[in-house]
């Protein structure tokens, strides 16, 4: 699948990927995973997120409320890029896998 999502960028695994679309296949299709990013958490909790162009990466949901006039809402990836909601660049997302536990041998 290289070059689907550009040279630079990370390409998603084929199972994971429609190559018609250029967008990962949600979970329900595929039996987890990738699932739609409307169901994203918006409490700070940080997961991987992507969409047809903005490679997969670390995101979480950035609102400041009120008081902080001017600042924007929406995804913020690890680089401080937001995208707003009502973009719809960043698409699906996942949550990250539990840590490995202390006795689990490297």
């Amino acid at each position: 699948m290289a070059g689907a999502w550009g040279d630079d960028m990370i390409d998603l695994d084929r199972d994971d990927f429609d190559t018609t679309t250029r967008r990962p296949i949600a979970a329900e299709q595929q039996g987890g995973g990738w699932l739609p990013i409307e169901s994203a958490p918006k409490d700070g909790t940080r997961f991987l997120a992507c969409g047809p162009d903005v490679p997969v990466d670390f995101f979480h949901w950035q609102d400041f409320g009120p008081e902080h006039e001017g600042c924007p809402v929406g995804w913020r990836d690890s680089f401080i890029i937001v995208y707003r909601e009502e973009a719809n660049q960043v698409t699906h997302w996942q949550p990250l896998p539990a840590p490995p536990s202390p006795t689990a041998a490297p």
